[in-house]
């Protein structure tokens, strides 16, 4: 007879078993990549128009029309500012030969500042050396050329892009019956009771979320190109637009965007003192947001350890590159609020309420003397058959 585990070993085992599932679930995001990104893309979008997608349906617009309307504005929108970006953009892209001529040139009236302690450390290295040692082979490997990286880049961009358009179509309209036939699917077994439930919860709490992050950085993007502005930065709108676009991604994206204004600025700006002032008010703008705006509006709800949510975007950048650093507090929201919903009050009572209900409808079903065996739940028969 084989012993009974202890509490301690069963505990072990959860974590073991815990530790395996966060294993697994990493390879498959590598794996798996070109497929969960635009998936996951679609589910992020969609959340952002839920909001609108429901006050058109409200006004009994059909969910294809609405769908329709809502992803023309969003995306024409898009397009919009694209095209509007794209001059000053392409400029910035121009000018970094120069900037690059210039960095180059500080570097070099720097490492000829350095240069004794240098040829001091090259002397010595040179002594420490064997001078008979042999001589490695030198091989050159061809890499891929730079119009093929673009090509095979510029078709999976292109994919993913395709394939997240038509994924958000399809969400936005039929999004809700999948919820609901996935619920009923599971409604026989025990273990998934509540889903219909858990869904809803987290899913009207993810858009909400998001839908109010996407207004408080398209403000923020107001604020930042008025910024911009006022202290004569070239293109203040691209400035401003990056800076909201990088704001979903919670501390990196205001280190990188710091760092890319800054480098911009000192090759704007004459004089250092002058160059120092954009980034830092662009710091300042960012930092006001995330420290009194957005807790203002959200509240502490979403608020999580600095570390832990720089730890995150990392892993997810590493993973996905510059979607995955998208979606990365996403995910972190839908977890947090999956275990809020799974541990409230409210939801243990609809699922108690849920299993009551199906429990009669099973008895009733039982007990009815004109049932039969087709006509009863496909628990009860599985049930008869065993006993």
């Amino acid at each position: 007879m084989v012993p009974a585990a202890s509490p301690r070993d069963v505990r072990t085992i959860r974590r073991c078993l815990l530790g395996l599932s966060i294993l697994a679930a990493l390879s498959v995001a590598v794996l798996a990549k070109a497929f969960l990104q635009p998936v996951l893309l679609a589910l992020f979008f969609r959340f952002i128009l839920a909001g609108p997608m429901r006050s058109l349906t409200r006004l009994r617009i059909p969910p294809a029309v609405a769908a329709t309307l809502v992803m023309v504005i969003a995306f024409g929108g898009l397009v919009l500012a694209v095209n509007r970006l794209a001059e000053p953009a392409a400029q910035w892209a121009e000018e970094l030969p120069v900037m690059a001529s210039k960095l180059e040139r500080s570097v070099r009236h720097w490492r000829q500042s350095v240069s004794p302690v240098t040829e001091t450390a090259e002397r010595l290295e040179d002594l420490t050396q064997w001078q008979d040692g042999p001589s490695g082979e030198v091989r050159v490997v061809e890499g891929d050329s730079l119009l093929s990286s673009f090509l095979r880049g510029g078709g999976a961009f292109i994919s993913t892009t395709l394939l997240t358009v038509v994924l958000l179509y399809f969400l936005l309209v039929f999004g809700d019956s999948l919820v609901d036939d996935f619920a009923e699917f599971l409604k026989a077994e025990s273990h998934f009771r509540g889903t219909r439930r858990l869904v809803r919860e987290v899913e009207h709490s993810l858009g909400d979320y998001l839908f109010s992050i996407a207004v408080i950085n398209f403000c923020l993007a107001l604020v930042m190109t008025v910024g911009m502005y006022l202290v004569g930065m070239p293109n203040p709108l691209l400035w401003g637009v990056m800076g909201g676009v990088l704001n979903f991604i919670p501390y990196l994206g205001l280190i990188v965007g710091t760092l890319v204004v800054g480098i911009a600025a000192v090759f704007t700006y004459p004089s250092l003192l002058s160059a120092l002032a954009v980034p830092a008010i662009f710091y300042c703008i960012s930092a006001i947001e995330g420290a009194f705006v957005t807790p203002a509006i959200l509240g502490r709800r979403f608020m999580f350890n600095p570390a832990l949510i720089f730890f995150w975007v990392s892993l997810w950048t590493w993973i996905w590159g510059p979607v995955g650093a998208l979606l990365a507090f996403p995910l972190l929201v839908t977890i947090r609020l999956t275990r809020e919903v799974l541990s409230s009050e409210r939801f243990r009572q609809t699922v108690e309420a849920e299993q009551e209900r199906t429990d009669r409808e099973e008895g009733e079903a039982v007990k009815s003397p004109g049932a039969t065996l087709d006509s009863r739940p496909e628990s009860v028969i599985i049930t008869s058959a065993i006993g």
